[in-house]
């Protein structure tokens, strides 16, 4: 264990909270972030100086059960996502973020707090106490405007967010009682301290990170939330808040507790989320509404990957893979966020700065898609699910093909004059074009283009070409074929029927019987009281301090 590593380390996770400390929202939210604007930014930079060091690992016997930090493997491919989209879009964010800057910020690094915590994370408690703090301090982005908009997708957020946490917390407390406080980097080879692992564990931890990952029918918070959060908390909820969700399936997942013969089922269900966010995001109208569908769609695939990485005999050897396709979507899918907040996009230059990224996600040859989707086909040869999956990823490249033309579309209608473009996007593109080659390069990854195989790559933007010019003379003679689909889907059924119940109990019960609870508020005010009283005393304050210095020695000396 190196300086430079202990170093890097406390400024990862004591910069962010040192911030928040310094802007002190509490005693007002001015015009702006003044001096501490350019160290927003610079907050998730230690994360990169982490990711680019060789793996290692820190042991904290003192501090909660046991505390373990280690870096290395995947969480190496999460923090070199964090530290670049994080501080390119908090470089967009200082300059842009006009109303309550210090209330953002602190939702911000918050944020950023949970989540490099939870990365670095190796044993079971410092994951949760992360993951809890990252999913809680996006609440925060989601409603940050204000509107009723952002409300509603607020509390929609905020009811599938705890339902998610309640699962994963249950899951985790079976995962204890089963293998003990084992290192998660050992977590997947264990064997139950029991016998036999509880099925119960993979499906909770399924749910509840598949509603991070936004699977079909867990993904109603996204296509809410997207549209009323300030632009960099789009890039940063959409290129690496989602990939937590898979993240923690791939540490956390031992291969006893998963589902047997369940492989071929889930993979499916990854598939069918890709096109089931395409057909849901060809109907909307706003778009980050689309590019939300489209984050869905993503992750449908990265959750298929998941899956053959929890299933195959030895998971490190899918953890590259898994790598590259975390930093092929991350990246590009932030580039494409901060884009939109560029709308309405004129000139060759700023449609570019799009058409670039969307390109790798529609994985054309030579860019970080045809790696991913090359390592997805490989995946699925290694499981033997056969050819008709690698014909599956053909369609949802041209699904992709023509979600993200719609976006385009979107993109370059307006009527405000074309803002200036923030240098964020453009590094954020070219770190979209390179970083995916280069972590390719370093995990064996890369391979030289084979001129033979171009094929595979372009008669999915040709299919998505041609059912495009199809779609455009369908609606021009039917209007009625182009009419939209309204944000959230399923959403919008769930809530008119949670509406009717309500009804209904009014209508059968319209004077409900209100209960009568003790009257505890007196007692309760004469007890605090008093405690206050008493804890006032230079004896009681006395005995309290030696009561905790003993503690932290007894704490120190295990």
């Amino acid at each position: 264990m190196s300086v430079l590593f202990v170093v890097l380390l406390a400024l990862a996770l004591g910069l962010p909270v040192l911030l928040m400390l310094l802007l002190r929202p509490w005693r007002g939210d001015g015009a702006s972030l003044g001096a501490l604007g350019a160290l927003l930014p610079l907050a998730s930079l230690p994360a990169l100086g982490l990711a680019l060091l060789p793996a290692q690992h820190l042991q904290l016997h003192w501090l909660l059960l046991d505390t373990r930090l280690q870096t290395g493997g995947l969480a190496n491919a999460m923090l070199l996502l964090i530290g670049i989209a994080w501080t390119l879009s908090g470089w967009f964010a200082s300059a842009r973020i006009t109303e309550a800057p210090r209330r953002f910020a602190c939702f911000w690094l918050a944020c950023l707090f949970g989540i490099v915590l939870a990365v670095l994370a190796a044993d079971l408690a410092t994951f949760y106490f992360g993951y809890v703090v990252m999913s809680l301090a996006a609440y925060g982005l989601v409603v940050h405007d204000g509107s009723d908009q952002a409300r509603r997708a607020g509390r929609v957020y905020l009811v599938m967010t705890i339902l998610a946490e309640g699962a994963v917390l249950a899951g985790l407390l079976l995962l204890a009682a089963d293998y003990g406080m084992v290192p998660l980097d050992r977590l997947w080879m264990a064997q139950p301290l029991q016998g036999t692992a509880s099925p119960l564990v993979a499906w909770l931890l399924l749910a509840g990170f598949g509603v991070k990952m936004g699977v079909a029918g867990l993904h109603l918070w996204l296509p809410v939330a997207h549209p009323v959060a300030p632009v960099p908390a789009s890039a940063i909820l959409s290129g690496v808040i989602v990939k937590a969700g898979m993240f923690g399936l791939v540490r956390l997942l031992p291969a006893e507790a998963f589902p047997a013969g369940a492989t071929a089922a889930l993979v499916g269900l990854g598939l069918f989320t890709a096109f089931f966010g395409v057909a849901m995001g060809l109907g909307q109208q706003r778009l980050k509404t689309v590019l939300a569908y489209s984050t869905v769609s993503q992750m449908g695939l990265l959750f298929a990957a998941a899956i053959l990485a929890l299933a195959a005999p030895d998971r490190s050897l899918m953890l590259p893979m898994l790598g590259l396709l975390v930093l092929h979507h991350g990246l590009n899918k932030a580039a494409l966020f901060v884009a939109a907040g560029h709308v309405p996009l004129r000139g060759r230059w700023a449609l570019g700065l799009m058409l670039l990224p969307a390109l790798a996600l529609v994985a054309l040859p030579l860019s970080s898609g045809a790696l991913a989707k090359q390592g997805l086909k490989l995946a699925f040869e290694q499981a033997g699910l056969g050819a008709a999956f690698g014909w599956l990823l053909g369609l949802g490249s041209a699904a992709t093909a023509l979600l993200l033309w719609r976006a385009l579309n979107l993109a370059r209608t307006g009527t405000q004059a074309p803002a200036r473009i923030h240098p964020s996007l453009p590094l954020l593109v070219a770190a979209g074009i390179l970083v995916p080659w280069l972590w390719a390069v370093h995990a064996g990854l890369a391979q030289w283009p084979d001129l033979g195989k171009w094929g595979d790559g372009l008669w999915p933007v040709l299919l998505a070409a041609a059912l495009a010019w199809a779609w455009l003379r369908l609606t021009r003679t039917r209007p009625g074929w182009g009419r939209s689909i309204p944000e959230g889907d399923l959403l919008v059924a769930v809530e008119a029927a949670l509406r009717g119940a309500r009804a209904w109990v009014q209508r059968h019960w319209p004077n409900p019987r209100q209960p009568q609870w003790p009257a505890v508020a007196p007692a309760l005010e004469r007890l605090v009281i008093d405690w206050e009283r008493r804890l006032g005393s230079v004896a009681a304050a006395g005995l309290a301090l030696m009561s905790l210095l003993l503690l932290v020695w007894l704490g120190w000396g295990r």
